[in-house]
């Protein structure tokens, strides 16, 4: 009789992935300390820090409470909430194998984890705001709830309606994940109850109850009235239906080719015939995708195309998977599969920026990778392949809101925003109006900052914001000039820098913001890089 010898894995395959592992987690973690944006990061510290009345908007208003408390232990120093920024987003990776306390193959998983991060790095713009929170919640949530599923414990529908309470406050259209999860436990209490009967629905409608109830206790804590509420809004100008619709269903159409092109080369994968040469299988599979990605992916601003052919891979992956457990019951596997798919779909409700932000969840791929079963493994090792060199030049030349990587050399010293590296051009451009702010300062000028890419500038001079809650702040509207104009008032020295753009060496057009300072007896002046209007009054 044989005696069957338990399988193991060679030590040198979990060096290689420990390895692998740590390289993995530098490369994403180095990305940090490069690339700075004006506006976005800084929008959402500044309603952290500095919201007006003191109120928080109640789209986002735990995450703006969040963020305050982060700051309050951390301080304002741009490197330390970043560092923030990329623990909780690496957590959101390893949280579903925490909860669930998953045994798997200890080199796989690390594999996962390991390409994941390389393939995700390109996401990480740093910004600590409610698109990382968000990302950790629902991966939490996406956790807990199959945690339910396999426990089936009472006290854990009450945990789920927290968290899920605390995702919508987190961030209000995160409230997708209410239906879903609801959906995901009736489902559940289907299978595990081998049929459904009205009593089935019990668990999931404690849920929602409970839900409801903890989001609204969540808004009538911090909101001392109903008219509080109310004043609360969110600037929606970049959120009209109709571009909202416009960019899911244009971003829905690439996302539908993106998953044809996978799922058939899939098919002609399983259908070509090369025995004897393997190596011409995967090498016309290799050159395949890489065309695929060179002439339809490309670079793109935002990494908009990468990021929906990851979204489309992980998407045909799990069809691929549920097509090919097609004649088998509705099991746990295939549930964490289709909740998956699911929650890809969660963050970009709500957003303007169409279907991007499906790639938000795609941090959850490595657990739904250990879980399934491989069936044509080669196939996915040799797109993820192709992937990984677009990744990196991804990576490289699509740094958010600054210029590519090659060129960001020039390393801040400048107050909360050290050692960050941009371009020498914006460097300097900041460097000259902090000295510039400075020797105002010194002569007893009130400065003020306005316009879309000013955010930076209220962060590291908070004394200098007009009180406008607006993230758009336009020069060529007159919708703000009437804050502007009170803010004003009483003071005899005023310097205004409207800052509408990034730094640019060519003159622009007078706004007509310009023009209404102008009217009210401001000067323009121009020092090297630096424009601001200057008016100081004659006074006794």
């Amino acid at each position: 009789m044989k005696i069957r010898r338990p399988a193991f894995k060679p030590f040198h395959l979990i060096l290689f992935s420990v390895l692998f592992l740590l390289i993995s987690l530098l490369y994403s973690f180095m990305g940090i300390f490069f690339g700075l944006d004006f506006t976005d990061s800084f929008y959402h510290l500044n309603q952290a820090l500095y919201p007006v009345s003191d109120t928080y908007l109640y789209p986002f208003f735990l995450s703006s409470l969040l963020i305050k408390k982060i700051i309050d232990m951390v301080g304002q120093e741009i490197i330390n909430l970043r560092i923030i920024n990329w623990v909780l987003l690496t957590a959101s990776i390893f949280l579903p194998f925490i909860v669930l306390k998953v045994h798997r193959n200890k080199s796989e998983v690390l594999f996962y984890v390991s390409i994941v991060l390389v393939l995700y790095a390109p996401f990480n713009a740093n910004i600590l705001g409610y698109d990382t929170l968000s990302i950790f919640i629902l991966s939490l949530l996406f956790s807990l709830s199959l945690l339910y599923h396999r426990s089936v414990k009472f006290y854990l529908i009450f945990l789920l309606a927290l968290v899920c309470a605390a995702a919508v406050l987190i961030r209000l259209p995160n409230i997708l994940a209410v239906p879903v999860i609801f959906f995901f436990l009736f489902v559940s209490e289907g299978v595990s109850k081998k049929g459904w009967t009205l009593n089935q629905l019990t668990r999931p409608g404690t849920f929602l109850i409970f839900t409801c109830l903890f989001i609204v206790l969540g808004y009538a804590l911090y909101y001392s009235s109903w008219d509080q509420f109310v004043v609360a809004y969110s600037n929606s100008e970049s959120h009209d239906l109709l571009l909202l619709f416009s960019n899911y269903f244009k971003d829905a159409i690439k996302l539908a080719a993106y998953i044809f092109i996978i799922l058939t080369g899939l098919w002609g994968y399983r259908k070509l015939n090369t025995s004897g040469f393997p190596l011409i299988k995967e090498s016309v599979l290799f050159l395949f995708f890489g065309l695929c990605l060179i002439f339809i992916v490309g670079n793109t601003k935002y990494s908009v195309n990468y990021s929906l052919f990851l979204v489309a891979a992980a998407i045909a992956f799990c069809l691929s998977q549920i097509y090919d457990a097609r004649k088998e019951k509705l099991s746990y596997k295939k549930l964490i599969l289709l909740l998956f798919l699911l929650f890809l779909f969660i963050y970009p409700f709500g957003s303007n920026t169409g279907l991007l932000k499906a790639y938000s969840l795609l941090v959850l791929v490595p657990f739904v990778l250990s879980i399934s079963e491989l069936r044509i493994k080669n196939y996915w090792f040799i797109l993820t392949a192709a992937l990984i060199p677009f990744a990196i030049s991804t990576k490289i030349y699509c740094i958010y809101e600054d210029k590519n990587l090659i060129v960001l050399n020039e390393k801040l010293r400048l107050e909360k925003l050290s050692p960050i590296h941009t371009n020498r051009q914006r460097a300097m451009y900041l460097k000259q109006v902090d000295t510039t702010v400075e020797s105002l300062i010194s002569e007893g000028v009130q400065v003020y900052f306005y316009g879309d890419k000013a955010h930076i500038f209220h962060y590291k001079y908070p004394e200098t914001t007009l009180d406008i809650v607006s993230f758009f702040q336009p020069v060529d509207r007159p919708e703000f000039f009437k804050n502007i104009d009170k803010a004003f008032q009483g003071q005899h020295k005023v310097a205004v820098f409207v800052i509408n753009s990034y730094p640019m060496t060519s003159a622009l057009s007078q706004s007509l913001l310009e023009q209404f300072l102008i009217s009210m007896g401001f000067d323009k002046v121009q020092k090297g890089s630096v424009e601001y209007f200057l008016k100081i009054s004659n006074f006794e």
